[in-house]
């Protein structure tokens, strides 16, 4: 009788074990960032700019993006460090902040930042002529940096119909 539940404990564990290693953890920590945070209007108003490198909530760890950003509706967040330029600056949040990122439904606040990576070219497309190539990395139009593609779009879209240089 004794091995039956031996057994059983056994099995769930080795199940627990293998799902485990099969779904794997898919949270993001924010120290993982790399390329830090794209900022949207209610971040701005809060005085976060896109590329600052979260590095602290409330004094301690940021943990987990996912998590962060449901603190941040909660309410619960006070206080944010970031890294910008080398520099760490220190955020004091309202209280009340929390309630416009309810009401806005958490759109135009933060995002995270990814790298603006070229994955695909048509052919007769100007950049696929002028050079461009699959996986380049888009790093500015002009003498604007646009690391990520929300940048790229916001720059291109205040230059319709002029040429401009790409650098990747």
């Amino acid at each position: 009788m004794v091995g039956g539940v031996f057994f059983n404990i056994v099995l769930a564990a080795l199940i627990y074990v293998m799902m485990l290693f099969t779904i794997g953890d898919e949270h993001l920590p924010v120290r993982n960032l790399e390329y830090g945070i794209e900022v949207g209007e209610l971040g701005e108003e809060l005085g976060l700019q896109t590329g600052d490198q979260i590095v602290a909530v409330n004094g301690g760890d940021p943990g987990y993006w996912s998590s962060m950003l449901q603190d941040f509706a909660r309410g619960d967040v006070r206080k944010v460090e970031v890294m910008r330029n080398d520099s760490l600056v220190t955020i004091d949040v309202p209280e009340d902040f929390f309630g416009k990122i309810i009401s806005s439904r958490g759109s135009n606040f933060i995002y995270v930042r990814f790298p603006f990576i070229v994955s695909e070219l048509v052919d007769g497309d100007p950049a696929k002529q002028a050079g461009m190539q699959e996986g380049d990395r888009i790093k500015g139009i002009d003498a604007h940096e646009t690391w990520s593609f929300a940048e790229f779009i916001r720059t291109i879209e205040d230059l319709p119909g002029k040429e401009t240089t790409i650098n990747h």
